[in-house]
């Protein structure tokens, strides 16, 4: 691919998801939260570490109007669309509501990813670690009070470090700040 390529982004389609696992997978692989501390021998298995990107990004893409996943694309030499980058926005509101349908969707995908977890098990992951954000949160949640409690959260961004230094994070973050300014 030549760095004059040009880089889009659009809504992720529910067939966007695996890809743009592996896109975070590459892009957060030397991270020391998803990639030191949440899967500690993905060295030993290289291709696990992208389901619990997976697991996430389905639970997301069901969550409803408040969550907005958005994918960077380009074209590679066979010109095949390739996924070089994700972000993914959440409304975060004093007081959340959600559908029942969107509840019922969310609990759904759940199962399937916890199901799915016996047949493709992400053997790279720490379990005991997976509570570490939720642990997090008194800490905090005192950054979502007040005027902020009504904002736009990016609450992903990665970008494949093939692509690193293209400006597709810039533009992946621009389309939820023009949001924001509404």
């Amino acid at each position: 691919m030549s760095k004059e390529s040009k880089v889009t982004t659009r809504p992720a389609t529910y067939a966007d998801l695996v890809p743009a696992a592996k896109c975070l997978q590459r892009a957060f692989q030397n991270e020391p939260l998803h990639g030191d501390i949440l899967h500690p021998i993905r060295k030993q298995y290289p291709d696990d570490m992208y389901l619990f990107f997976l697991s996430n990004l389905r639970v997301q893409y069901v969550s409803g109007p408040d969550v907005h996943l958005h994918v960077a694309t380009t074209t590679d030499a066979t010109g095949k669309e390739v996924i070089t980058g994700v972000s993914q926005w959440r409304r975060v509101r004093a007081r959340p509501h959600q559908s029942l349908y969107t509840t019922n969707m969310m609990k759904a995908m759940q199962n399937y990813n916890y199901l799915e977890s016996f047949i493709y098990p992400n053997r790279a992951l720490d379990p005991s670690k997976l509570g570490i954000m939720a642990d997090m949160w008194p800490f905090m949640a005192h950054h979502w009070t007040g005027t902020r409690a009504e904002v736009w959260d990016l609450s992903t961004l990665g970008v494949d470090p093939a692509y690193w230094k293209r400006g597709i994070g810039r533009e992946l973050v621009k389309w939820g700040m023009e949001l924001a300014r509404m």
